[in-house]
């Protein structure tokens, strides 16, 4: 159930980012002949950008997770102060 939820909010933030690339710059998404071809754009640019937001969260993650293993254990750091 967290994953279909995952994937939602995914899908969900991407969209937010291909309308508000729309709004700013309408050429950035070029319409097409035909209306079929005009989807096959917007559905390829939508799938492009939920794989780069799906990979910006997975970085983001990773340098957190990073950060948070580099932190030294308060409880030591705060004893090791006190004996000196």
């Amino acid at each position: 159930m967290e994953n279909d939820r995952n994937a939602e909010d995914l899908v969900q933030i991407a969209m937010e980012k291909v309308i508000k690339a729309y709004l700013r710059n309408p050429e950035r998404i070029q319409r097409k002949p035909t209306r079929e071809q005009t989807e096959k754009v917007l559905y390829a640019y939508l799938a492009r950008t939920i794989q780069n937001t799906r990979i910006d969260q997975v970085r983001k993650k990773q340098v957190i997770e990073h950060l948070k293993d580099d932190m030294p254990d308060q409880s030591s750091a705060g004893s090791k102060a006190s004996a000196s």
